[in-house]
């Protein structure tokens, strides 16, 4: 996994990713490295990183807005 507290949802990811002392076996792929040297992308993994309140508000505000769009399916996927 990612973080120690896998089934947790917080900021952790950010906070793990970076941090070069944290548990050897947790996974750091080089695409998740990224996001910090990412120059467009870094001030969002930083902003993360060091609030937890902003990851939060920043994401149910994504949530809503992607929830909102709505789904729309072909009859040929859903067989009706």
């Amino acid at each position: 996994s990612w973080t120690e507290k896998w089934l947790a949802f917080d900021n952790s990811y950010f906070t793990t990713i970076p941090d070069d002392k944290s548990d050897e076996e947790l996974l750091k792929l080089s695409s998740d490295k990224i996001v910090f040297k990412d120059d467009k992308f870094r001030p969002f993994a930083e902003k993360y990183q060091k609030s937890q309140d902003d990851f939060f508000s920043d994401y149910a505000a994504s949530h809503k807005a992607l929830s909102e769009l709505g789904s729309k399916f072909d009859d040929e996927v859903t067989g009706i």
